[in-house]
């Protein structure tokens, strides 16, 4: 029997997020949903720090992470 999983989006606003991204972004990945039914959305709020310097590397290395 064929279980139906929906498409699921998750939305991450962040701001100055530098410090708990990288944390963040593991956490994410280890999530036992199908990477294929999953898209991660990161919504930066103009950060100051690093933070888009590091969503755009995790963006560069996962097609399921957009920024």
């Amino acid at each position: 029997m064929m279980v139906f999983l929906p498409m699921v989006s998750v939305v991450v606003p962040v701001f100055n997020g530098e410090a708990d991204l990288p944390d963040l972004i593991e956490c994410l990945r280890s999530q036992s949903y199908p990477p294929d039914k999953v898209e991660y959305i990161f919504a930066d709020n103009n950060s100051r720090d690093r933070t888009s310097t590091i969503l755009q590397q995790t963006v560069s290395r996962s097609p399921s992470v957009s920024h």
